[in-house]
């Protein structure tokens, strides 16, 4: 038993294949920029692949009003992720300019506790996806089947993060980020408490409906020690990996740890030599090859090596208050850094910005699986910067 994934995202291509083996773990081969490597992981207890799934949704039929639950395997996390589905109607609906008969089905997906609602409209004979509608970042993603030309035609330019910016009430100015911030927010939907996590925030409610005050220290805090996961080498943050460990070793240098974090943080700002969003999402191991991306792959690659280099460390997901962005000014984009225990204190390190300040606020921490990402994903284009002092 085997199953392949391949996925082309602008020309950045990540394949999974898995094979399993007598003892019933599963062999993966994995490759993205040209970097493959191999691991062993226990199979989700009852995950299902494409044809499993689709024998589950043929056995529930698509009587309106039906309900059922399955566990689909993700290869892109390696993860079951629990949907929900209830069958809707069948209508007539324009899949890239044809009018198709199919069924909708209203689906619920759980993400570690935090749930995703998606419209996905099937053919009734096939059970094929023609159309898919669900939130991304604060955005309704729109997702339609279309012919071969369509599919390999070239990629139309785009930038997400300019529709998923925050404006911020005033101009903020060096000295001002530099002292904790606090802030009043209106938050619509979402989890508000993803804000209270991260080390260096205090989150309360504040004085109407829907508002919290939010404080950001820049100096971060001392907080919970950090744990042996803080340490661990993972399937992103491959700290043991050697080509990781040499490069740990060549810039971290000699001196206390504060000394060394920050030249590690100097070093990832000129190690990645090209900035793009280009790269879907890249491991430390990848990066150390291929050296391009955004912010998710400075911060993951500074990550691995903090922890190659014996520092504890976390990938921190949010926004950042720039001056200037996609012809905006004073606005919040979306940006990933890193949290860091140097001197009894979680402190912040921002290897893309350079430079870390009350202007970074976390919607979350994790071991950089962008599969943790979802822990605050669901604040993205509901949060509201009221004021800032």
């Amino acid at each position: 038993l085997a199953f392949e994934s391949e996925v082309d995202s602008a020309g950045s291509v990540a394949r999974v294949f898995g094979h399993v083996m007598p003892d019933g773990e599963v062999e993966l081969t994995l490759t993205q920029l040209g970097k493959e490597r191999r691991e062993r992981m226990r199979w989700p207890e009852g995950a299902l692949l494409v044809e499993g799934q689709t024998l589950r949704a043929r056995a529930a039929g698509l009587e309106p009003g039906t309900e059922y639950g399955m566990r689909v395997f993700d290869p892109g996390s390696l993860r079951g992720v629990m949907v929900q589905t209830r069958v809707g109607t069948r209508d007539a609906v324009d899949v890239h300019g044809r009018v198709e008969q199919l069924v909708l089905l209203h689906q619920e997906l759980d993400f570690d506790g935090v749930r995703t609602r998606t419209l996905s409209w099937v053919d009734p004979d096939t059970l094929h996806l023609r159309r898919l509608r669900m939130p991304a970042i604060g955005l309704q993603l729109e997702m339609l089947a279309c012919d071969m030309a369509c599919a390999l035609a070239p990629s139309q330019p785009t930038d997400v993060l300019e529709r998923t910016v925050m404006r911020a009430p005033v101009a903020l100015g060096e000295s001002e980020l530099a002292q904790p911030m606090r802030y009043r927010l209106r938050i619509t939907q979402g989890n508000a408490q993803a804000l209270d996590v991260p080390a260096g925030q205090s989150l309360r409610a504040g004085n109407a409906p829907q508002e919290y005050i939010l404080v950001v220290d820049p100096e971060g805090e001392h907080g919970a020690p950090p744990a042996a996961d803080d340490l661990a080498s993972t399937r992103w943050l491959q700290s043991d990996d050697p080509s990781v460990m040499a490069l740990a070793k060549e810039a971290a240098g000699r001196g206390n740890t504060a000394r060394r974090a920050a030249r590690l943080e100097r070093f990832v700002r000129r190690y990645i030599t090209t900035k793009s969003l280009r790269v879907g999402y890249a491991s430390a191991a990848e990066i150390v090859q291929g050296r391009e991306g955004d912010c998710t792959e400075h911060a993951v690659l500074l990550a691995a090596l903090m922890r190659a280099s014996g520092i504890p460390a976390r990938v921190a997901n949010g926004f950042a208050y720039t001056a200037r962005y996609a012809g905006q000014r004073d606005v919040f984009v979306p940006h990933a850094w890193v949290q860091a225990w140097v001197d009894g204190r979680w402190r912040g390190y921002d290897a893309a910005l350079a430079r870390h300040d009350a202007g970074h606020i976390a919607l979350g921490v994790g071991d950089g699986d962008p599969f943790r990402f979802y822990a605050g994903i669901d604040l993205l284009g509901s949060i509201e910067v009221l004021s800032a002092a």
